[in-house]
């Protein structure tokens, strides 16, 4: 995801990194992380459960 996010020094004619797949619909949310279909990082546990949110910094959480 942080690979999507738009660069102010970025030429504007280029296109934004796309995550592959769809968004799944609400009533269908996978179990386990909600990006299990569409994450390149993708390991086991990910089909399993959500994961834990982590402080890295006092500004900064992450949840993989």
């Amino acid at each position: 995801m942080l690979k999507s996010i738009p660069k102010l020094e970025d030429d504007r004619t280029q296109k934004l990194h796309v995550i592959p797949g769809k968004v799944p619909c609400l009533q269908e949310i996978p179990v386990g992380c909600r990006f299990v279909e569409r994450c390149e990082y993708v390991t086991s546990i990910c089909h399993e459960k959500d994961p834990d949110i982590k402080e890295v910094s006092n500004t900064h959480r992450v949840k993989c």
